[in-house]
């Protein structure tokens, strides 16, 4: 191991033991060991010495001889002086404190460890439930000051939040699951209880004094919107040209829909209904998952569109509960176990008549052996490096599954209400990454960013929320699907019959679900990937 190399993996774990600590939520959903019982840091020493040690991380970064590491060193150190880079300047001029009441709430890290139980499930919920009222006031102490920072929007989705995470607990003490992974439960119904009064008191305050006077900004200004892009997404963009793309996009699958519809003999306002008349329920959903998955896995292999990891994958149905927005798990990898589970949540009763049979598919294409059991094994060990687990790998994600359904619709494997289901999918990913771009940029804000939400079909007031907190990511990842189509082209061009296609998605996911900007550029070369990425504004 040279010396540079040397020099970087020492820093890099003392970055990660480091940072864990004050983000031990990141860790749980990262199936990183050892910060189970930790809440995330919220106190002004705490944040001081954050921001204190992140500078002088990306100043060590920086020092470091770039050219001397392996390609793969390449990539981690770019990743981390990326997340360091934005945290420390969100600490600095976007203090999550004041503007995010949504953060707080520690519901999402209790759902997580449900999921996959250790042997000290018990002791680590005892924890973090032990810990949710002193945690709370301590929020409440630091957001009702700076109330005015508080978007209005946010203050609501935390207030309904409170209320889900309050069933949610509600539900945890009743379960059958409490009393079967853990050991004096009736010790835990008892702190359960008092973790939903200290909710109820937060929701409280949310709605009342703080929601009165919140009056922040949903979006976040071009120029932080600008610092993602270039340090979690690694590109840069022009604005008007972006702009006119998404617009281009937007046209283009509006045509493809009308003229699937008149295909189909169908209405386009009938859409929806269409869709709704083929519908599972009950035990019929989970065995329609298990179809489709193992249809999935046999057509990948007989195409041979993509190689598949050696990795099996668990179907599981979960009860139905309110689940934390925080933690919406519905697919978790386990590598030491050498597995991915997909939980389907079981359909409430009276849900009414069940859930297209095409938006099943869907969500199975996208969390199984087309989605995120692809991307979280494809790239084995590589795809588990630390820096690669915890970026911002929305423009590869959200760019693979617009990619994917394209390259089935041309392969024929899309049955006619597959596709349609999957053309509104494109309608509503491209629609978002508009309303994600103006939001902040400043050109919509409010009660108007949630009437453009209420043109979008099957999306709801956590849309607007997930574009708030996460700004940038609709937008990269629809911005990213149009660029890997064009580096697909540009390649099929240059090679002609010695282009292959499973070469190419085997090299696309061959470094773990990491920005795209940083695969193409390894992969393509940084002149191919600058031809396809300039005429987007990217």
């Amino acid at each position: 191991m040279s010396e540079a190399a040397a020099a970087f993996d020492a820093l890099a774990e003392e970055f990660f033991s480091v940072w864990f600590r004050y983000h031990p939520d990141v860790a749980v959903e990262s199936d990183i060991r050892g910060f189970e019982r930790l809440l995330p840091a919220q106190s002004d020493d705490e944040l001081a010495a954050l921001g204190s040690w992140l500078e002088t991380l990306v100043v060590a970064l920086e020092e470091l001889d770039y050219a001397a590491l392996d390609v793969s060193r390449q990539i981690d150190l770019r990743l981390m002086f990326g997340a360091a880079r934005v945290e420390h300047q969100e600490l600095l001029e976007r203090d999550w404190r004041h503007r995010d009441p949504l953060r707080y709430l520690p519901v999402g890290e209790i759902y997580r460890l449900t999921l996959q139980p250790s042997a000290d499930v018990r002791d680590a919920l005892a924890a973090l439930l032990g810990a949710v009222p002193e945690y709370l006031r301590l929020a409440l102490s630091r957001l009702r000051p700076m109330a005015e920072l508080v978007a209005p929007e946010l203050a609501a989705a935390a207030v309904d939040e409170t209320e889900r995470g309050r069933c949610y607990l509600r539900e945890l003490a009743r379960s059958p699951w409490l009393r079967r992974h853990c050991h004096g439960w009736c010790e835990l119904e008892t702190q359960i209880d008092e973790a939903c009064t200290a909710l109820a008191a937060y929701g409280e305050a949310l709605r009342g004094e703080i929601g009165a006077r919140a009056g922040g900004r949903l979006g976040c200004g071009e120029a932080h919107l600008r610092l993602l892009f270039r340090h979690r997404h690694f590109m840069e963009f022009d604005s008007e040209r972006a702009h006119g793309v998404l617009l281009e996009a937007l046209d283009q699958v509006d045509k493809d829909l009308t003229e699937h519809c008149a295909e189909l003999g169908l209405s386009p306002d009938r859409i929806w209904q269409h869709l709704e008349a083929r519908s599972v329920e009950g035990v019929a959903r989970l065995e329609a998952c298990r179809r489709e998955s193992e249809g999935l896995a046999a057509f990948f292999r007989g195409q041979g569109l993509v190689s598949l990891p050696a990795v099996p994958l668990r179907l599981c149905e979960r009860p139905a509960c309110p689940r934390p927005l925080r933690c919406d798990a519905d697919y978790i990898p386990d590598r030491g176990g050498r597995v991915g589970t997909f939980f389907l949540s079981a359909a409430a009763e009276g849900a009414g008549r069940g859930e297209p049979l095409a938006v099943l598919r869907g969500r199975c294409l996208d969390r199984t052996w087309g989605g995120a059991h692809l991307l979280a094994f494809s790239a084995g060990d590589e795809g588990w490096r630390l820096p690669r687990r915890l970026c911002a790998g929305a423009s590869l994600v959200g760019a693979w599954g617009l990619y994917l359904r394209q390259q089935l619709v041309e392969v024929g494997y899309l049955a006619p209400e597959d596709r349609l289901y999957a053309l509104l999918q494109r309608r509503r990913s491209i629609r978002l990454a508009l309303l994600d771009l103006d939001l902040h940029l400043g050109r919509v804000e409010g009660a108007e960013a949630l009437s453009r939400l209420d043109g979008i079909q099957a999306t709801d007031q956590s849309d607007l929320v997930r574009l708030a907190r996460q700004p940038g990511d609709a937008l990269a990842g629809v911005l990213g699907w149009r660029a890997l189509g064009q580096v697909r082209e540009l390649l099929a061009r240059r090679e002609g019959d010695l282009f292959s296609e499973r070469a190419f998605h085997d090299r696309l996911l061959s470094r773990g679900p990491i920005p795209l900007s940083l695969i193409l550029e390894q992969e393509v070369g940084h002149e191919q990937w600058r031809e396809a990425a300039t005429p987007l504004g990217i």
